[in-house]
C-alpha cells in the first residue's frame, strides 16, 4: 500500500533528480566553467566599503586583506563603517587607519547593514562599488580579475569565488565543501542568466546601476540577496567569476551554524514573497520558472525530508514500543529479547536505487566543484566528505524546522 510518506518521498526524489541532472546538462553543454584566466588593463575607481558589527576580532585582517590588493593605490576608495559596535571595533579601526589618512572612517548608531550601505552608497565615488564584510579576506589579485568582467555593459554584478576561510574542525570543513558547491552552481546558473544571490564578502556593482535601483533596502534581515532579486527583476546581467578569490569565516559550533541558516532562510523566504509576481513568469526566463520558486521549495523540501525520514524510521518500531506495556516498561527484558533480521531482500530495491543513482551523481557534482576551484578532494580530510554527502542535507532541513517558529511568532534578527 502507498502512503502519503512514500508519495512526498518520490515527489522529492523526482523534484531533486530532476534538478541535479537539469544543471549537468548545462554544464556539459558549457565545456569551458572556468573560462579564460584575464587581468584588468584598466583601473576604473573603485570603493570598497567595510560594514562592521562588533567585529574587533577581524576587522583589521579584513582591511590589510584589501591594502594589499594589486591595484593601484590611487583608484582604491575604502570606507570603513562602524554600525554601533558595542565591542572594541571603533577603537581598533581608529588607532589602525591613523598611518592610512587616505581611509575614511565612519561611526554612527547600530542602523542595521543595509542602511550602511546607503550611506556609504551616497558619499563615495567609485565607478564600482564593493561590500567586503568584515569578517572576510580578499586575495591580493581578485579585484584584477573582476574587472574585465565589466567588459560586457550589460553586467551590473560579478561574483567572486568564495571559500570558507581555514577551516578547522569538521562542521567548518563540511562548510568548505558546501561553498565550493554553491559556487560551481552559481557558475552553471550565470549560463542561464539565474543567479539567485550576490554574497556579501566582495560582490563588486556598478555603482550607477545601485543608486538607479533605489541602493540597499534597509529593512531586509538579507540585503545582499534583496538586491540580487532587485537586478533579476530589472533584466541586469549577474556574472559568477572563477578566478576572483575570497574568503570568508564560517561558524565553528552547531549554535553559529543554526543561527546563520535560519537568517539566511528567512531572508529567502520572505525575499521570495516580497518577488513573487516573478515566479512562473516566462518573462524571466529561467530565473522565474526555475530558480525564484526554489527559495520556497527548497525549505518545503527540507522539512518534508527530516518527518518523512523520522516516519519511515520509526514507523517499524512503534508496535514494540506498544508492547512494552505487556511487560510492565521493562525496557531491559524488552531489550533482551529484541532481534534484529535484515537480508538484501528487504530492500525497497525502487527507493535503494534512486539513492544510488543520487549518491554518485552528487559524488560527481563534488568532484567537479573542487576541480574548478583549483581545490583537492581530500586536502581537508575524507571523514567531512561523507559527513557532507550523507548528514549535511538533515542539517539544512533541521534549520528550517528551527526557522518555524521564528516566522510564526515574527521573531526580528539582527546582523
Amino acid at each position: 500500500m502507498i502512503t502519503l510518506a512514500n508519495i512526498i518521498l518520490w515527489i522529492i526524489y523526482f523534484i531533486s533528480l530532476y534538478f541535479v541532472v537539469f544543471w549537468l546538462l548545462v554544464f556539459f553543454e558549457n565545456e569551458d566553467i572556468v573560462g579564460p584566466k584575464k587581468k584588468s588593463t584598466k583601473f576604473p575607481l573603485v570603493s570598497v566599503i567595510l560594514p562592521a558589527h562588533n567585529e574587533e576580532k577581524t576587522i583589521i585582517p579584513s582591511v590589510k586583506s584589501v591594502l594589499s590588493l594589486n591595484y593601484p593605490k590611487d583608484k582604491l576608495e575604502i570606507i570603513i563603517i562602524d554600525d554601533g559596535s558595542t565591542d572594541n571595533t571603533k577603537k581598533m579601526v581608529l588607532e589602525f587607519i591613523k598611518n592610512y589618512p587616505k581611509i575614511k572612517f565612519i561611526s554612527h548608531e547600530n542602523i542595521g547593514k543595509g542602511a550602511s550601505l546607503n550611506k556609504a552608497l551616497k558619499i563615495c565615488k567609485g565607478e564600482f562599488f564593493i561590500c567586503l564584510d568584515a569578517d572576510s579576506f580578499v586575495h591580493k589579485d581578485a579585484l584584477l580579475h573582476l574587472i574585465p568582467n565589466f567588459n560586457d555593459k550589460s553586467v551590473a554584478c560579478a561574483l567572486p569565488l568564495m571559500k570558507a576561510s581555514k577551516p578547522k574542525n569538521i562542521l567548518q570543513k563540511i562548510q568548505f565543501s558546501e561553498y565550493l558547491v554553491n559556487i560551481f552552481y552559481k557558475k552553471l546558473m550565470g549560463f542561464l542568466h539565474c543567479i539567485p544571490v550576490a554574497p556579501g564578502p566582495f560582490s563588486i556593482y556598478r555603482k550607477s546601476v545601485l543608486l538607479k535601483l533605489g541602493g540597499y533596502d534597509e529593512n531586509n534581515l538579507t540585503e545582499d540577496l534583496e538586491m540580487t532579486l532587485k537586478l533579476q527583476k530589472n533584466h541586469y546581467k549577474i556574472v559568477q567569476d572563477m578566478h576572483a578569490q575570497v574568503f570568508t569565516n564560517t561558524p565553528a559550533n552547531i549554535k553559529a551554524f543554526f543561527r546563520q541558516r535560519k537568517r539566511w532562510y528567512k531572508g529567502g523566504l520572505f525575499n521570495g514573497i516580497k518577488y513573487r509576481r516573478l515566479m512562473f513568469n516566462p518573462k524571466y526566463g529561467d530565473f522565474g520558472i526555475i530558480q525564484l520558486p526554489m527559495l520556497i521549495l527548497s525549505g518545503i523540501i527540507g522539512i518534508s525530508i527530516i518527518f518523512t525520514t523520522l516516519y519511515t524510521g520509526l514507523k517499524p518500531h512503534v508496535q514494540n514500543l506498544l508492547n512494552l506495556r505487556y511487560v510492565n516498561f521493562d525496557f531491559f527484558t524488552f531489550l533482551k529479547d529484541l532481534s534484529f533480521s535484515f537480508t538484501f531482500l528487504d530492500l525497497n530495491f525502487n527507493t535503494f536505487f534512486i539513492f544510488i543513482c543520487m549518491l554518485f551523481i552528487s559524488i560527481f557534482v563534488l568532484y567537479l566543484s573542487y576541480t574548478f576551484s583549483n581545490e583537492k578532494v581530500f586536502n581537508q580530510g575524507k571523514i567531512h566528505i561523507a559527513l557532507f554527502l550523507f548528514f549535511y542535507f538533515l542539517m539544512l532541513g533541521v534549520s528550517w524546522i528551527l526557522l518555524l517558529p521564528e516566522v510564526i511568532f515574527h521573531k526580528k534578527h539582527v546582523w
